[in-house]
């Protein structure tokens, strides 16, 4: 699995903490969009958990989701409405009032600054990430190298100064990828070359070594040649030097059996 989409399912955190752990064991899932759904800071803080032994996902998109909790009675605001309030009157009424969990905001700074750096693409865009999230992102993008966009809106709370960090810090990130790949590129070039190089370095030493063969057997098969040649003049030296002995041995005896006729004729006068 590349690509899981569940956008506007409804979901809530009991599953967003199910898919924080299917993060943490998956390594082949390289988007996740989890836009319009009912997630929280318990959610986030199981997705920030995941991160940090997953090297693969790269581009998180959680859109539209209360990421720092929803809005809920001030524990001040309920006090302050308890003594304005007359005796036997009708009790005042509460202005709810944001108080934000920053737990999985910090969780997701946290891990994006000392941990993962496969993440590229982050978009919080409509989460309520508030002025202090936007501190924390800040914060967390001058150690973070590998994200290159991240998404938020001005809607969320975010200082004007930390919008400014934050593009700052993109742009160093994308200028230093841009680096990367063109440092890449030249790096393979370069192995190329070398490559190249070696492989025409073994081409001329074969070639050497095959000329070098040749050579030998050429002069091995002349001194065949050679050895062969005085081998037969050798032999024929040797089979005339024979039939000289055989034809002088031959002609002694017949000058020996001469000799002897001549004797036995002249005892017989």
């Amino acid at each position: 699995m590349r690509c899981l989409d569940v956008i506007g399912c409804g979901l809530g955190d009991d599953v967003g903490v199910e898919i924080g752990a299917l993060i943490r064991v998956n390594k082949g899932l390289k988007k996740l969009d989890l836009d319009q759904n009912a997630f929280g800071p318990k959610t986030l803080a199981a997705i920030s958990l995941g991160l940090q032994s997953n090297a693969t996902l790269q581009t998180l998109s959680i859109e539209h989701n209360r990421l720092t909790g929803e809005a809920q009675y001030s524990p001040a605001a309920v006090a302050a409405a308890a003594d304005e309030a007359e005796p036997g009157a009708t009790k005042a009424p509460v202005k709810e009032e944001y108080l934000p969990d920053l737990t999985g905001i910090a969780a997701l700074t946290t891990t994006l600054k000392e941990i993962n750096r496969s993440l590229s693409s982050l978009n919080l865009f409509q989460t309520g990430v508030t002025d202090t999230g936007g501190h924390l992102l800040a914060d967390a993008l001058m150690e973070n190298t590998s994200l290159t966009s991240v998404l938020l809106s001005s809607n969320d709370g975010i200082s004007p100064v930390d919008f400014v960090s934050i593009s700052s810090a993109l742009d160093r990130n994308i200028s230093e990828n841009e680096r990367r790949v063109i440092d890449g590129k030249a790096e393979r070039a370069q192995a190329r070359r070398e490559q190249v190089r070696k492989e025409m370095e073994e081409t001329a030493k074969s070639a050497n070594e095959a000329e070098e063969r040749w050579i030998q057997n050429e002069k091995d098969q002349r001194k065949r040649v050679r050895d062969d040649a005085e081998f037969e003049t050798y032999r024929k030296a040797r089979l005339a030097a024979l039939e000289r002995e055989n034809q002088e041995k031959l002609r002694k005896e017949r000058l020996k059996a001469e000799a002897e006729e001549a004797a036995k004729k002249a005892k017989k006068k």
